[in-house]
């Protein structure tokens, strides 16, 4: 999973998109104060801007032209943070328990792992 792939999207009056991350986190990104030059230029018609879609993980136009999703990830998890202190992710909470019975005990062990756990103690590990 892509934490800043799009997977929900709402287009919102003054340039706004409300948007929802896979990793849970949700909030707007907001492109009132862009002076829509160059490629971007279509983009300052409202019912134009109102034609965004998600294609991909990635909110899109019909002309093709997109904006950069962990870009506006950054955006909505710095504004979060500095608002509440703490970013509004959706965030599902296990027990030990719950995440070890979620494991299948019969898988092999990675080799990397198998390798890490055979290594000698170079200082004072413990066995």
């Amino acid at each position: 999973m892509i934490a800043w792939s799009v997977t929900a999207l709402k287009v919102l009056p003054n340039h706004r998109l409300e948007v929802s991350f896979a990793d849970g986190l949700t909030g707007v990104f907001d492109m009132s104060n862009d002076s829509f030059n160059g490629v971007f230029a279509p983009l300052a018609d409202e019912s134009y801007f109102a034609q965004a879609t998600i294609r991909a993980g990635v909110v899109v136009w019909p002309n093709g032209l997109d904006i950069a999703p962990d870009a506006m990830y950054d955006d909505i998890m710095t504004r979060a943070i500095a608002k509440t202190n703490a970013p509004t992710r959706a965030r599902p909470k296990y027990s030990l328990g719950e995440l070890v019975a979620q494991c299948d005990r019969s898988a092999p062990v990675p080799a990397d792992m198998a390798a890490w756990g055979e290594m000698k103690p170079v200082g004072r590990e413990a066995r």
